[in-house]
């Protein structure tokens, strides 16, 4: 018979390190949530100990530096103003040194943003999207896009994204001035094109390919827009 030689590993150690983060954290998104509050997003989780530095943020327009910093969730920081804001008025929010979980500080950043009152019609649907196959080259995933009327930065803190009978919150995107924004499934994250904004929210509900009631509305529950597609409407 023939023989067989056979190792046996026991009490295996792997010893080392996995990758380093060594990427810093960008500035996503700025919202004046109230007339004395501002909140700053980024793309991942924050060092705690990096937050509180009250003189890494600054306000255009003379409002300055803020009075607090505080962490509100993971990946976003309240600040809270000396002045409050003008309404339908553009800030520039300028911040550097936050961290990220693993210590790497940002480099200097600046958004705009603006306290409006927003009005219905002052956000549109402008491209809907359901049925990726065929793609015609566009990414092979669900999503539509929003248009910005107005002047200033739009910021969606509050408003709600309803496509038939099921709603999903749209916080933490701004919409600059006259400009789109496509709002997509997160399963499509790294499939847009370099340039192009792109916002994911945590909720997605799928745009049926037979049609559906698309709404934007504010907490307020005002109606901003309303879009009936159908793949008619599509194709």
């Amino acid at each position: 018979f023939p023989s067989h030689d056979r190792s046996f590993l026991d009490d295996l150690v792997v010893s080392g390190s996995g990758p380093v983060d060594q990427t810093p954290p960008l500035m996503t998104s700025a919202q004046a949530i109230s007339f004395t509050q501002v909140r700053i997003g980024f793309n991942e989780s924050l060092l705690p100990s990096s937050v509180s530095n009250l003189s890494q943020y600054n306000i255009s327009n003379g409002i300055g530096v803020p009075t607090a910093a505080q962490l509100s969730g993971a990946q976003s920081i309240d600040l809270t103003l000396p002045t409050a804001l003008q309404s339908n008025q553009t800030y520039h929010i300028t911040v550097n040194g936050v961290a990220d979980a693993s210590g790497n500080p940002m480099a200097v950043a600046t958004l705009p943003f603006a306290r409006v009152q927003v009005a219905a019609r002052d956000l549109v649907f402008n491209e809907v999207y359901p049925d990726p196959n065929p793609s015609f080259g566009l990414p092979e995933f669900e999503y539509l896009e929003l248009f910005n009327r107005t002047s200033l930065p739009l910021s969606l803190e509050g408003f709600t994204l309803t496509v038939g009978s099921s709603s999903n919150a749209l916080s933490g995107a701004t919409i600059m001035p006259d400009s789109f924004l496509v709002i997509a499934d997160p399963a499509a994250q790294g499939y847009f094109a370099a340039g192009i904004p792109v916002f994911y929210p945590s909720g997605w509900s799928s745009l049926t390919n037979g049609g559906a009631t698309l709404e934007l509305k504010v907490s307020t529950g005002l109606l901003i827009d309303q879009l009936t597609y159908s793949l008619s409407y599509v194709s």
